[in-house]
């Protein structure tokens, strides 16, 4: 039976477990625990706040703004990172912040240019192959000069 992790030896005692090892007395080198963490809780850093202040949103406003709605302390808890920020909390966040799921966690909006994909997500849906068209030319023909 390989090793089992607990920290605290009494209560693995009574499951009669002949291998222990506790993390906060035996590990030796306690930083490999740690190994390719991020330092923040609950999935690492995330742009949740920088966004919601490129908005000029309260937190209040930001959860009201959320479907359903959730309180400003709920939101102050996830950009503290004392709440994890799944995936169910980025896609329902992305709308209220007229954002993308995946750029609350990877693009800081002061650092990036969103406004080429913001423009064509704010064509209609119908639309949009005539405006990919049209880009695609562009780039093509060399009028992009």
């Amino acid at each position: 039976m390989p090793p089992i992790f607990a920290d605290c030896k009494d209560m693995v005692k009574r499951h009669q477990v002949d291998e222990l090892c506790s993390l906060r007395e035996d590990l030796i080198a306690d930083c490999l625990h740690n190994v390719g963490m991020a330092d923040d809780k609950n999935g690492g850093p995330n742009f949740l706040r920088v966004w919601r202040e490129y908005r000029k949103m309260t937190q209040e406003e930001l959860g009201a703004a959320c479907q359903p709605p959730t309180t400003g302390s709920v939101i102050s808890l996830l950009e503290e990172g004392e709440r994890g920020l799944s995936l169910k909390w980025l896609r329902r966040l992305a709308p209220a912040l007229r954002t993308r799921p995946g750029w609350l966690a990877d693009l800081d909006p002061r650092e990036a240019d969103t406004r080429t994909l913001e423009m064509i997500e704010a064509v209609p849906e119908e639309s949009r192959d005539q405006v990919m068209k049209i880009i695609e030319t562009f780039l093509l023909d060399g009028t992009h000069n």
